[in-house]
């Protein structure tokens, strides 16, 4: 039995023209690993938004756009709120120094005495009082204390260490007696009987300011 095969039939590997086929077989591609470059640009959010300059100046204006009708209301109230407090903080800085003269024993005893005596007239004035010119100060002293009788012991102690400091022979043992509880006593008695328009002028408003 012939054999048959085929004339043209070509080896694997080997064209048309029987020369081995120079084309090289393709191979399935491996997939790339990803990088450490595109791995950290993924990672990282997006970058805000910028707004453009013309926007952000245009919030900045609007932002300060405050009416000049109100800056100059602002500064006017605020000119009458510290012209309203100043003779009150004027009136409280003379207390304090007055009480601390007469704790202070560097000083003499007269004149540890005399402060005792100017608190003491100048809380009589801002309650209303009008003391004369020619009154003693025992006199001055009496109407004081009709009209706050819980507190006469303590203005009777102030009166007579002014007297002693300004009438009595010099004496270095002698110490006045009159204390910053004694004004205290006085201060709240005379608040205590004064009403709502003496007690605010007497704190905000206190007359002794503009007697001297």
């Amino acid at each position: 039995t012939p054999e048959y095969a085929p004339e043209s039939g070509n080896e694997p590997g080997q064209d048309a023209s029987g020369q081995p086929d120079e084309t090289p077989s393709q191979e399935p591609s491996q997939p790339e690993e990803p990088t450490s470059e595109s791995t950290d640009e993924q990672s990282q959010p997006p970058a805000p938004e910028t707004p453009e300059p013309d926007e952000a100046q245009q919030e900045t204006s609007t932002a300060l756009m405050i009416p000049v009708w109100a800056l100059v209301l602002g500064g006017v109230l605020l000119l009458l709120l510290l012209l309203a407090a100043l003779p009150r903080f004027l009136r409280g800085r003379r207390r304090r120094a007055r009480l601390a003269d007469m704790a202070n024993s560097s000083l003499s005893p007269q004149d540890r005495a005399n402060a005792a005596w100017d608190e003491l007239e100048d809380l009589s004035v801002d309650h209303g009082g009008s003391p004369k010119e020619s009154d003693t100060p025992r006199v001055r002293a009496r109407r004081m204390a009709a009209g706050i009788p819980a507190a006469s012991e303590a203005v009777d102690r102030i009166v007579a260490d002014v007297e002693h400091a300004s009438y009595a022979a010099p004496d270095a043992s002698w110490k006045p007696s009159a204390s910053a509880a004694d004004l205290g006593k006085v201060h709240d008695e005379l608040m205590h009987r004064a009403n709502g328009g003496q007690k605010f002028r007497a704190t905000w408003w206190p007359a002794s300011i503009f007697r001297r």
